[in-house]
């Protein structure tokens, strides 16, 4: 079986992006009319996913095909490519059974929003405000998080997560519960306008290599939080995704406080 490579996954040379096919992309997108259900007012990405499997795999004749009692988005002569633009939690059964149950190798595609522009949709007349900028940015070290799901199934030389890095504008209804109305809104689209980079974690020094340099020798989920900027609930689902993954094993506590240690003898 081949190894994973980003030749495997469209036509370019491993390891490198094709910035200006990904923007062609989101300008066909954009100039094409939405489908019936789709576009700003529905809750749905339909666009971001459309664009991302596009550029994943150019043939449509390899889109949304049946394998088992699932749909692949993409199917291959030996590889299953999914794209997951929420949260991962959905793909859990999905990506179980392909392992278990197929011999496909499967490549789990989730956005990394490291730059968003926010537009404010009014409800009434459907008018949009000036675009500003998110101060949010997504990181590497937060999808950790979502990856807990799949913890049993890690590390696997047939699975591997692909996180392309995007540029994309949230189009943002203005009838959440804040007197500014901004809290508690809806989302009414996320368009994708560049694709900025691409990380992968396959192996498990690609998750090793996600563990802060300042570490102690024995560190609290406080101490990891703070050093790789998670919240508390975030610090423990990490933890507990790199101990089932061999990176990180208990240590001797500290008063009443557990502690970790990272596993040197890898």
């Amino acid at each position: 079986m081949p190894p994973f490579t980003a030749t495997n996954l469209r036509d370019s040379p491993p390891d490198m992006i094709d910035a200006a096919y990904f923007s062609r992309l989101c300008a066909e997108a954009a100039n094409a009319a939405a489908p019936q259900g789709g576009g700003i007012n529905t809750l749905a990405e339909k666009r971001l996913h459309r664009v991302l499997k596009s550029y994943y795999e150019a043939d449509e004749t390899r889109h949304e095909q049946k394998v088992g009692s699932y749909i692949a988005d993409i199917l291959r002569e030996d590889e299953i490519i999914e794209i997951q633009t929420g949260g991962l939690y959905p793909l859990k059964d999905k990506i179980a059974f392909y392992l278990r149950e197929t011999d496909y190798r499967v490549t789990v595609v989730h956005p990394i929003f490291v730059r968003k522009w926010i537009l404010w949709v009014d409800p009434v007349d459907g008018s949009l405000s000036p675009r500003h900028r998110s101060p949010k940015k997504g990181r590497l070290i937060d999808e950790a998080d979502e990856l807990i799901y799949f913890a049993d199934l890690l590390p696997n030389d047939r699975l591997q997560f692909v996180f392309p890095l995007l540029e994309v504008e949230d189009y943002r209804l203005l009838n959440g519960w804040s007197h500014d109305r901004k809290r508690g809104s809806v989302r009414c689209e996320r368009i994708p306008l560049a694709l900025l980079g691409e990380e992968v974690l396959r192996e498990q020094k690609d998750f090793a290599a996600l563990l802060p340099d300042g570490l102690p020798a024995c560190f609290t989920a406080r101490e990891f939080a703070a050093e790789c900027r998670l919240t508390s609930r975030q610090s423990y689902t990490v933890i507990k995704l790199f101990c089932a993954l061999g990176l990180l094993q208990p240590a001797e506590p500290q008063g009443r406080s557990r502690t970790w240690s990272i596993v040197r003898n890898m």
